[in-house]
């Protein structure tokens, strides 16, 4: 089974914000290629049905059938072999979910050095994927943006980073700019739209 790289953005409901993350998406180079499990239904009907799911607070329940759920949508994006959007929802909340990920093997490649296996990261997709969340958080009111590995626990609510809550920034998180963030001598910058982008060095490890 594939393991994914996963950038977590979190927002608050609307009665648009399912077409505005899709706009958003289309406007930064992304291309829709198809839903999951139908790859023959129209976008719009993707987007009509995520949206009154989510206007209807709906939470996947274990045991359920796929075909409830949340539609996923594929993307071409740049020369990455997988893009997928999926949502999840904070039932009885007013925040909720866009999953985007991308395959982990896509973002590194592997050579030895002095006979150890190492990690080098492909720098040029991960800037892409950081200008990405950029440029969606001056887009839209985005609570935050964190980034995950395949192994990595689901990263915790803008409301409990906004209490001292570490975000998920290996290797780059967008948060609120707070003014007293500690970054443990990670790379900061601040962007538009009051947002500190929080950069984590992970361009090489030994395996």
């Amino acid at each position: 089974m594939s393991a994914y790289f996963s950038i977590i953005i979190e927002l608050t409901k609307t009665k648009t914000i399912i077409r505005d993350f899709y706009n958003a998406l289309i406007e930064n180079g992304l291309k829709f290629e198809s839903g999951f499990l139908d790859e023959k239904e129209l976008i719009e009907d993707i987007l009509e049905w995520n949206q009154n799911k989510l206007d209807n607070d709906y939470y996947f329940g274990y045991g359920e059938h796929q075909r409830n759920d949340y539609k996923q949508i594929f993307f071409k994006f740049n020369d990455f072999c997988e893009t997928r959007l999926f949502i999840m929802n904070n039932k009885r909340k007013k925040t909720f979910f866009f999953n985007l990920i991308v395959l982990e093997e896509d973002l590194f490649y592997y050579v030895k050095i002095n006979n150890v296996l190492n990690a080098l990261q492909y720098n040029e997709r991960m800037d892409l994927l950081i200008d990405l969340s950029c440029s969606l958080w001056e887009k839209l009111d985005i609570l935050a943006i964190q980034t995950i590995w395949e192994e990595d626990d689901f990263p915790p609510a803008a409301s409990a980073i906004a209490k001292n809550a570490r975000p998920c920034c290996y290797p780059f998180c967008i948060i609120k700019n707070n003014g007293v963030i500690k970054t443990d001598n990670a790379k900061t910058r601040l962007i538009k739209n009051n947002g500190l982008l929080i950069e984590s060095d992970c361009s090489h490890w030994s395996i």
